[in-house]
């Protein structure tokens, strides 16, 4: 995660497995719903103070590399 307060932008890198992008033994499904919520919230907060916030997943990131980036550049207006 990284964030960029002179564009307010946070960029968030949300791992497969903790937020619920794959299947997760049952044991882990309270923290994984927990860990969401808490996205939620981050999200909400953030965006109600005028920051920009783009979330990917583990997976568009190691598929994708380069369309994450140009994400970035195209939402720092770089």
């Amino acid at each position: 995660d990284v964030a960029f307060p002179s564009r307010r932008l946070a960029v968030f890198v949300d791992g497969d497995l903790w937020h619920g992008g794959r299947r997760a033994p049952a044991i882990w499904l309270q923290k994984i719903a927990r860990n969401r919520s808490r996205d939620e919230v981050v999200t909400r907060d953030l965006r109600s103070r005028g920051w920009k916030v783009l979330r990917f997943r583990e997976h568009d990131v190691l598929g994708s590399l380069e369309a994450c980036v140009e994400a970035v550049v195209r939402a720092a207006n770089w």
